[in-house]
């Protein structure tokens, strides 16, 4: 068929389509971008053999690297001690990095308001065998910044990771990390060879030209080369058959001669129909004539001869119709009883038809005139509509909460939100869509508070604390605690830990009505003895060293009105990761779940039994699912995002089998050198929304059809400096819109 650039049709394939070129045996795949790419060369073996390398790469490994050696090495995966230094520029530049003796590292930095905000590292690298020295000098004036890179394997033991393969004949090397050793586990070809020998090959004596065979290599059917077909057929001879045994066992079977000859006459046929008695009752002969014994008579534009074996031939009667064809003939056609045309296709595939179409639909049908055009329009390549919302039906449990608190009747609604850092920052969507809510709805408690803090620094500063999504709840620590950021199994995949005696963490409640419990959650397992006391009342000890994974413990005696908790170490190592603050009054509690600089990879990553076990502690009957701006920094393929989102939802619904779902893509931001563009993620989370039924909404139709204009500097700046962000009093509030009402009118 040639290129696929050059068959039409195949332009309309979605992305991830594969084609094979049956003239070069080339096969081809379709990429995100729409983009037929050359992939390899099909052989004599499986067709889909030559995409296997990247799509395990995708689903398997952790990365491909040019040498086991460098899988294997150390490279960047964190940092540490952030000074966020004074006088900078305001942007994102690049950090650079330098000794350490590795190489690859790479990443951003973004400065504003003259100091550094976030860092975020789009390489690893590889040799490190100490940390190397990170520079901010690429934002000018910039003074006083500093930051410790951290260290660590690119491949943990008992992960995947693929290795360019060194020879023509592969392109990909799959190996397993075990314990430091790289276990070569398949190769996968670049293209696929079938090597044709050229030596005669020999059955019984006779040479053959293919032949079927058994596991031992014994024939069980070959075609001579002289065109017969040999079998062990249990089958016997029967008319027009000649069956001959050989000494093999096998049968030989060819024409028989004397029954049928096999030179062709002018009375042959191609195919028939017979009675039992071997009668034809319809042929088509060698030359294209019908011919059959049927009661008809001639027409117009058919001649009719009866033969003298009693049956008719019938053909075209070329005084009657001409059969050569030409600009204004047709494959096909229905005419009426005066032979006139009533709908025709033309040789060229152009249909034509005797059809008066109302004044009305043609006016309705507009300028595009061609129907793939007008459904593009508004379905998408999926055959979803397009719209930025989608499945709000499947919001069952938050629509009858809702409806049963706006008719005053007894209900909570408590909805956990994930995410990254336009999560994390309640100003920008989630703190006021909490607020919106329990203004409208009445207020069940501040739900989750979380310990972990993600823009470094040390504790007592608790610079990027994730929180609470309610700004009733405040929380500080004191020196000496440490945290595990975007890595833990607490809901909000973020915990602290201290082995520091007195080390302590201080909550404070400043709202309205009475809480009814305190749950403070844990990971058990460590030597952790604490103590806890209200208002500086009198210290309740709680031995959390027991038992193993994430738990939980209500904490006795929980004071009436606003409050002052106290939680301090008093030997062993603790690790806390938060507290979720209820109340028994109707309304909706939101559990705040981001993490700054977490992508798909980073939730998927934790245990999946101890993360479900906090997710159920904190009941949720709706979850909300906002992630893609850090997927789309790292550059991950938006298959591999595809299959990230697919399993949280999964770990999800296996938790709460009766919670509602909602994704959220989040709009184009103004970040340069984007690989894959948002709506590429966009495309696969929207697919995800119909295959698992869950609710979709999808924010670039709410800010604007391009990055431009919504930009920071534009004349609609509803992004942040950063270029990252949505700004929390414009963006911000359209994105608070958006999600309310998803989730109460749609």
């Amino acid at each position: 068929l040639g290129a696929p650039t050059s068959t039409p049709p195949l332009n309309n394939l979605p992305a991830g389509s594969f084609y094979l070129d049956v003239t070069t045996s080339d096969i081809y795949y379709k990429d995100p971008f729409l983009a037929w790419v050359l992939k390899g060369k099909l052989g004599n073996a499986d067709a889909a053999a030559a995409a296997a390398a990247a799509r395990d790469a995708a689903l398997l490994s952790r990365g491909i690297f040019a040498t086991t050696a460098k899988a294997l090495s150390n490279g960047v995966i964190n940092y540490s001690s952030l000074v966020a230094g004074t006088g900078g520029t305001d942007g994102t530049f690049a950090i650079g990095f330098s000794g350490g003796a590795g190489t690859g590292a790479a990443g951003y930095f973004t400065v504003a308001g003259g100091s550094i905000t976030s860092i975020t590292f789009t390489a690893t690298g590889d040799s490190y065998t100490s940390a190397p020295t990170m520079s901010f000098a690429a934002s000018s004036g910039l003074t006083g910044a500093s930051a410790t890179a951290v260290i660590g394997a690119n491949v943990n033991s008992g992960e995947y990771f693929s290795v360019i393969a060194s020879t023509s004949e592969n392109s990909l090397i799959l190996y397993l990390n075990d314990a430091g050793v790289a276990v070569e586990q398949k190769r996968y070809p670049s293209s696929i060879y079938a090597t044709l020998s050229t030596e005669p090959f020999y059955v019984n004596g006779q040479q053959v030209m293919y032949s079927v065979v058994d596991s031992a290599g014994r024939a069980l059917a070959y075609i001579g080369m002289d065109g017969v077909v040999y079998g062990k057929l249990p089958v016997t001879a029967s008319s027009g058959i000649a069956l001959t045994r050989l000494s093999d066992g096998t049968y030989t079977l060819k024409l028989d001669a004397a029954v049928i000859d096999p030179s062709y006459g002018a009375t042959d046929y191609l195919a028939a129909i017979v009675d039992s008695a071997g009668r034809r009752l319809l042929a088509v002969g060698f030359d294209g004539t019908l011919i059959g014994k049927l009661g008809v008579s001639a027409s117009g534009g058919v001649s009719a001869t009866q033969l003298s074996t009693g049956v008719y031939n019938f053909a075209l009667d070329s005084a009657i119709i001409d059969t050569s064809y030409g600009s204004t003939d047709y494959l096909t056609a229905i005419v009426d009883s005066a032979g006139r045309i009533l709908f025709s296709i033309g040789f060229d595939g152009t249909i034509t038809g005797k059809l008066t179409a109302p004044e009305e639909f043609i006016t309705a049908r507009g300028n595009r005139t061609d129907l793939d055009t007008r459904l593009s329009q508004n379905l998408t390549t999926y055959g979803m509509p397009k719209r930025y919302t989608w499945g709000e039906w499947f919001l069952r449990e938050t629509r009858m909460r809702l409806r049963k608190r706006a008719l005053s009747e007894t209900a909570q609604l408590i909805i956990a939100m994930i995410g990254d850092s336009w999560t994390h920052a309640a100003t920008r969507y989630s703190g006021v869509v909490a607020s919106t809510l329990k203004t409208a709805f009445g207020d069940a408690g501040a739900g989750w508070t979380g310990f972990g803090w993600g823009f470094g620094g040390t504790s007592s500063v608790w610079s990027g604390g994730n929180g609470s999504a309610s700004s009733d709840m405040a929380i500080a620590l004191s020196a000496n605690w440490s945290t595990h950021y975007n890595s833990s199994v607490s809901p909000d995949i973020a915990d602290i830990y201290t082995s520091t005696a007195a080390a302590k963490i201080t909550a404070t409640f400043s709202g309205s009505g009475n809480i009814s419990a305190v749950y403070l959650y844990y990971i058990a397992g460590g030597s952790g003895i604490v103590r806890y006391r209200w208002n500086a009342g009198a210290w309740t000890t709680l031995d959390i060293s027991a038992g193993s994974g994430l738990l939980t413990s209500s904490l006795a005696s929980v004071p009436t009105g606003t409050w002052t908790l106290e939680i301090e170490n008093v030997s062993g190592t603790t690790t806390i990761c938060g507290l979720d603050v209820q109340k028994t009054a109707d309304g909706v509690r939101v559990h705040k779940l981001g993490g700054t600089g977490s992508a798909s990879s980073s939730w998927t990553a934790v245990n999946a039994a101890y993360w479900q076990a906090g997710l159920t502690a904190l009941a949720p009957n709706l979850v909300t699912i906002l992630l893609g701006t850090n997927d789309q920094g790292a550059s991950m393929s938006p298959a591999t995002y595809r299959t990230n989102l697919q399993t949280m939802i999964t770990r999800v619904k296996d938790a709460l089998p009766f919670a509602d779902i909602a994704l959220i893509m989040p709009c184009e931001n103004q970040r340069v050198a984007n690989t894959y563009a948002m709506s590429v993620y966009a495309k696969e989370a929207y697919e995800l929304a119909a295959i698992n039924n869950c609710a979709y909404l999808d924010l670039q139709y709410v800010f604007g059809d391009t990055a431009s204009q919504y930009a920071y500097g534009s004349a609609r700046p509803w992004f942040a400096a950063d270029l990252i962000h949505p700004d929390p009093n414009t963006g911000g509030r359209a994105i608070t819109d958006a999600v309310y009402r998803l989730l109460t009118t749609q």
